[in-house]
């Protein structure tokens, strides 16, 4: 077919398939971005809540008023905790430098009533890093126990 053959309307519609597909794929990649942007803060909740449950059990274990080694013990299971999963900086690939990190960087807080505050700075470390302004600049976990 030779191409001074083509209708006006035919070579109007060439590049159309192009802009649509522009448009649909950019679209989908954010989609697909704000579900794992979503996912990986969703995962870095539950590893900092189970930590701080973790804590609780730790401080269960010990019968009597809390002293200084009891919070040494339950900040120790909760940096535990946290390094077993997949929270820490990139390139962290064992679990000692992970502890090492989160150590250095996780606050823990153990009140004399039974209570376990974990805080962990997300916006340091994100595990998608790109600032998101929907994204918490820190995820916070607690557990509470009935101390007798």
């Amino acid at each position: 077919m030779n191409p001074s053959d083509r209708s006006p309307s035919r070579q109007r519609q060439r590049g159309v398939a192009a802009i649509e597909f522009a448009l649909i794929f950019s679209l989908l990649l954010a989609f697909i971005y704000g579900i794992a942007t979503f996912g990986s803060v969703l995962y870095t909740q539950q590893a900092v809540s189970r930590a701080a449950e973790d804590g609780a059990r730790a401080l269960m274990a010990f019968n009597g008023p809390v002293t200084q080694a009891t919070v040494t013990a339950v900040k120790g299971a909760v940096h535990d905790s946290l390094a077993s999963s997949l929270i820490g900086p990139p390139g962290t690939v064992t679990t000692a430098a992970r502890k090492t990190w989160l150590e250095s960087n996780l606050t823990v807080q153990v009140n004399t009533n039974g209570l376990i505050r974990v805080i962990y700075p997300y916006s340091d470390n994100r595990m998608l890093n790109l600032s998101e302004a929907w994204v918490p600049d820190v995820i916070v976990g607690t557990a509470r126990i009935t101390l007798s």
